[in-house]
Formats: structure tokens, sequence, C-alpha cells
């Protein structure tokens, strides 16, 4: 292998050569760290949330929250034609709507932020 350059090639890449901005860099650095920080939050908020629902299932709520998912899985209209009762399956419950509410309200958020 050679050590020579090509000084055309050098020249190029030293004229090309900047700087940032001060500023667009510590901006930069600044929303990465923001972004970070409410990642962090919302993972140990979801955590806290998981924990709470456990002691909440071994609390004498139990036999509410058994009462609750059952709930959820009324259907709402109820169909006359076989395959299309089975086709609006997931969407034809009270979960599948409260499902179907996260979703679009995930997507809202994705979109605004």
């Amino acid at each position: 292998m050679t050590e020579e350059r090509d000084p055309l090639l050098e020249s190029l890449f030293a004229e090309a050569q900047q700087d940032f901005d001060d500023d667009f860099v510590s901006t930069c650095m600044d929303s990465v760290r923001r972004r970070s920080r409410r990642v962090f939050a919302s993972r140990v908020a979801i955590a806290v949330l998981v924990v709470a629902f456990e002691l909440a299932l071994d609390a004498p709520l139990k036999n509410s929250v058994g009462a609750l998912a059952s709930a959820m899985g009324t259907s709402l209209y109820e169909f006359d034609n076989e395959w299309l009762a089975f086709l609006m399956t997931p969407i034809n419950s009270i979960a599948g709507l409260v499902g179907l509410l996260l979703l679009g309200l995930h997507a809202l958020y994705r979109r605004i932020t």
C-alpha cells in the first residue's frame, strides 16, 4: 500500500470541511435529551401502572375487575349472519371500541409530536 495521497482530492476535502454552529448542535442535543427524558418517564409510568394493576388484582377488587372484564366482552350488536358476526367480532364489543379509541389516540399523539 502506498502512503501517497492525491493533493487535489485533499484540497477538495479541506475546502468542504466546515464547523457546525454551536447553537445548532446544542439545540439538537437539547431536543434529544428532552425526548430521552420523556421516553424514560413514560416507561417508568407504564411500569408503575403495571405494578399497581397487579396489586389491584390481588386486592378485594379482584371480583370487580373480573366483572369488568366480562362486561368488556359483551356484543354491542347482534348479527343474523354468522360470517358477518365472525368478521365483526373484534370491533363488536366494548373492548373493541376501547381498543380502537386507544389506537386512534395513539395515532393522533404520534401526528402531533
